[in-house]
């Protein structure tokens, strides 16, 4: 009994069913139980008690040969095989009567007897019961493809930290490219409900694309967490969690910021009007400064009627020393090349994830952007959170690509709805995880604390940064 407790506590810890297998097969405790039910239906109450006491002895001395092993070995992950057999469920019962069935059985007949074997193969591997699909829709290829690609390996390595639920089903993520593209978006959302029957869905995509899925999500009643879509309209539909801050809420503290901390009065504000993130963020923005006292000049991305040099020395002549730049990285990197060449030397401000854009895109293009200041839900110099490392030491374990802010995003995202489906009994009702979703309170991302509102916003902070050799340097956090 000693030797088999011992042959299945390090099968666990391996994490090896083959192992597991090895041990239930000599199974000391199969002939007390048989024993005991022949007790129990002859009324023999000899049999009955001596195969008890067996039982009772064995059980005792199993679980203090395995705790015994357990204090002694150095190293204790939690392994798959571990969180496969801790919650048993109605499946489990199914398991057992069908065992004991077939047990019974091949014990009437010797020419059978040899199949018991089996029964204790079928009873101690108890694999996961199922296999729970999360889908993931965002663009892996294209223009857009570093932020997709991104933010999936982040909610790939929160997946390698808890790869089963509680109840034992196994996770597996399905992605779909969409290109950025809403047309593809939406299909892909109806062939991941349809013909994969997800439990939820992870978007990757940014806020035109998102936001053209809200009514299939709603047709389909699933949930769906948004990592990089931050218009404030998002979290509008019924299925959907937005898990960065919306831009109303960035363009807000960005303008009070600067007016307040930086004590700058006057600000120009460059716009890529066609793109819904750079306008909504530029618009806000220039309406709290206007309200603060402030005074600024908007000027569209890229210029229509002007050149954009002629744009700078107008503003560098016009005394204007702070540019407000929520735009693509390569606009940022255009302007401030030529503001090199020119001497001008203005204190600008980048929105979220221009860095991390900037990083997948091309390294060499970190120096243009030092010493710029930069909003964003993540930061590079200040992981306090337990978690956060584990996190870290996971994706860099797994992964050889940066770690971004969409990496963050992807990673928090995950592991906020793999709570969430942990709290339901059925790891496929999509009711029930929209309505743990919604419930998040206090959940440790990577840099700070989340929860969500029952509007399926973030209330998290915002942090600003300073770009100091390619990595965003905590100056102030704004809850």
């Amino acid at each position: 009994m000693l030797l088999i407790t011992a042959l299945a506590t390090v099968g666990l810890y391996l994490g090896s069913s083959s192992v597991i297998i090895g041990a239930m097969l000599l199974a000391p405790l199969m002939a007390p139980i048989i024993s005991l039910s022949m007790g129990l239906l002859r009324y023999d109450q000899k049999l009955f008690q001596k195969s008890f006491w067996k039982i009772a002895f064995g059980v005792f001395l199993a679980l203090s040969a395995s705790a015994l092993i357990t204090l002694i070995l150095p190293y204790q992950p939690f392994t798959g095989e571990m969180k496969a057999r801790i919650n048993p469920t109605v499946l489990d019962l199914t398991v057992a009567i069908a065992a004991g069935i077939a047990g019974a059985y091949t014990k009437s007949f010797k020419e059978i007897l040899q199949s018991l074997a089996g029964v204790a193969i079928a009873v101690a591997l108890v694999p996961p019961f199922a296999v729970a699909g999360i889908g993931f829709v965002g663009p892996l290829s294209g223009e857009s493809g570093v932020l997709g690609g991104n933010s999936l390996l982040g909610a790939r390595a929160a997946l390698q930290l808890q790869p089963y639920l509680l109840n034992g089903d196994r996770i597996e993520i399905v992605a779909l490219d969409d290109q950025n593209n809403p047309e593809i978006s939406n299909t892909g959302i109806e062939s991941l409900v349809k013909d994969k029957n997800v439990a939820a869905i992870l978007l990757g995509s940014t806020s035109e694309t998102v936001l053209s899925t809200l009514k299939r999500l709603e047709e389909f009643k699933v949930p769906a967490i948004a990592l990089l879509a931050t218009h404030p309209d998002v979290s509008k539909g019924e299925y959907t969690i937005q898990i960065p801050f919306d831009d109303v809420l960035q363009g807000t503290v960005a303008a009070l910021f600067v007016m307040d901390e930086m004590i700058i009065d006057r600000v120009a504000v460059f716009v890529e009007p066609e793109e819904v993130h750079s306008a909504l963020l530029a618009e806000t923005f220039a309406k709290k400064f206007i309200e603060a006292g402030g005074e600024i000049e908007i000027i569209e991305y890229p210029p229509k009627s002007k050149d954009l040099q002629e744009i700078l020395v107008g503003l560098r002549d016009g005394g204007i020393k702070f540019l407000y730049l929520p735009i693509h990285e390569a606009g940022v990197v255009e302007i401030e090349k030529i503001c090199r060449t020119m001497g001008y030397d203005p204190n600008a401000m980048l929105s979220d994830g221009v860095l991390s854009r900037i990083i997948l895109d091309n390294d060499n293009d970190f120096d243009l952007v030092e010493g710029m200041m930069a909003t964003d839900v993540y930061t590079n110099v200040m992981i306090t959170k337990n978690y956060g490392q584990k996190l870290r030491k996971a994706f860099d374990d797994s992964f050889s690509a940066p770690k971004t802010t969409y990496t963050a995003l992807g990673v928090e995202g995950m592991s906020i709805l793999l709570g969430s489906m942990d709290g339901c009994g059925n790891s496929r009702d999509r009711q029930c995880i929209k309505r743990n979703i919604h419930s998040t309170n206090s959940f440790l991302g990577v840099n700070s604390s989340i929860s969500i509102t029952s509007e399926g916003k973030a209330e998290r902070p915002i942090f600003i940064n300073k770009i100091v050799k390619g990595k965003l340097k905590f100056e102030v956090m704004v809850y």
